[in-house]
């Protein structure tokens, strides 16, 4: 039995996991536990069968290290904890176990629990597809039809679908079936995939972070890890070095700032993007907006234990814009209070951040109302019109932004729109890509 971690979509991927259990033969020296903690699963005895999965697994059996690191992962019989599902997965990976080398590509292949890298997920797919495994086939098909971490190759892809499709892999079959579809046949059919159009580097110097916090402990978001990426992607093709980071605890996000504001010395453009929970809450004296972290307990009662994990937008901001020419944050946070814990709309106070320097802050829907996710996996309406729309040659941020609006307000049909909350840069300025 094998916890594979088995999940595709098209072009943009979500974190989809979910356990495909193949019977394979335990090791002799750890059938019992291994056997016990399987039939604890099946029973739905969740805290048992990671008793007994866990004493297989230290004691080597690398069908359990798999099984193990997916319930941590998932979040099963455990608290979710992608860097011990990584730590487990990759034991079982170097013992030559096909599931643990898939399981440990997905988890590079979107950056949970490790360090976003697709070249370290082409290598792990890439050993258990010379295994001649299905899955491990299929996965490295996908990246070759995406382009992630290799040319882009959908000769090779259309190989490798088939592979995995002969052996029964359901989606080897699905995937083999579009891509014939679209006339790929052949490696000799496949159309010559032109190079990515990526803007020449700007003479500016401009740096991005942005942050995608979906993992809430208590009220988990579908999207806005995959808006990271979105975005993130489309300000590099704008010309960003940008710096993505998904579901960052507290200690995570205060991380990223201060070294981002340290990066952001003497830049010409600083942008700041958030996607996750955020709203206002009262400090005492007044309704302050939070940004909050993955380890926030948004639960809680208290103001105060909400404010604990959570990061004030303006001073958000204010850290970021002290040296910068021109800073833009952009915030799709305004989902309001999970929980409404009374006391009128939790949706985004006003505000307004002195730094004596041009600033630009957009925000995902009208101030005091709340943002819409979007379908699962397929990203937020504001990240999917920020990627279409920003970065639109020729176009001022203002007007691009009010492009943006439009954009929101028509895949929502006109339950959400966007709203700039402070602009203070200079009359006619700031084209982010020049025609």
């Amino acid at each position: 039995m094998n916890g594979i971690m088995a999940r595709a979509l098209p072009v943009i991927r979500p974190l989809v996991v979910a356990f495909v259990l193949m019977f394979a033969p335990a090791v002799p020296a750890f059938a019992s536990d291994f056997l016990t903690g399987y039939d604890a699963y099946q029973r739905g005895d969740f805290a048992e069968a990671l008793k007994f999965y866990r004493k297989a697994a230290e004691a080597g059996d690398a069908v359990s290290q798999v099984q193990l690191g997916g319930m941590y992962k998932e979040g099963v019989g455990v608290d979710k904890d992608p860097a011990e599902a990584v730590k487990w997965y990759r034991k079982a990976a170097d013992q030559g176990s096909a599931g643990g080398q898939i399981s440990l590509g997905v988890m590079y292949d979107f950056g949970y629990g490790v360090r976003q890298d697709y070249a370290e997920a082409v290598k792990w797919y890439r050993k258990a597809a010379d295994q001649g495994d299905a899955t491990g086939q299929f996965e490295l098909g996908l990246v070759y039809e995406l382009g992630h971490g290799v040319p882009k190759d959908l000769g090779m892809a259309l190989a490798l679908y088939r592979k995995s499709a002969e052996q029964g892999n359901s989606f080897g079959k699905e995937y083999l079936a579009k891509l014939e579809a679209k006339g790929v046949t052949t490696a000799a059919s496949a159309p010559a995939v032109p190079e990515p159009v990526v803007a020449p580097p700007p003479a500016d110097r401009r740096v991005a972070l942005v942050i995608g916090n979906s993992a809430y402990k208590n009220a988990a978001l579908a999207n806005p890890a995959i808006d990271a990426d979105i975005v993130g992607a489309s300000l590099t093709r704008a010309g960003f070095e940008v710096t993505v980071v998904k579901d960052a605890d507290f200690a995570a996000f205060d991380a990223a700032l201060t070294s981002f504001a340290d990066k952001a010395q003497g830049a010409d453009i600083a942008l700041f993007y958030f996607a996750g929970h955020g709203f206002a809450v009262n400090d005492g004296l007044r309704a302050r907006n939070y940004l909050m972290s993955t380890s926030a307990d948004l639960r809680a009662v208290s103001d105060s234990v909400l404010r604990r994990d959570g990061l004030p937008l303006d001073d958000v901001i204010a850290r970021i814009a002290q040296s910068p020419k021109v800073t833009l944050a952009f915030v799709d946070a305004c989902r309001n209070d999970p929980f409404h814990r009374g006391g009128g709309d939790r949706g985004f106070a006003r505000i307004k951040v002195d730094v004596r320097r041009q600033l630009y802050v957009g925000m995902s829907t009208t101030l005091g109302q709340t943002a819409l996710d979007g379908d699962e996996g397929k990203g937020s309406p504001f990240a999917l019109a920020f990627a279409e729309t920003m970065s639109t040659p020729g176009l001022r941020v203002d007007d691009a932004f009010r492009h943006l609006r439009q954009a929101v307000a028509s895949k929502t049909e006109g339950k959400q729109t966007p709203e700039i909350l402070q602009d203070d840069l200079n009359e006619g300025s700031l084209v982010l890509v020049h025609r």
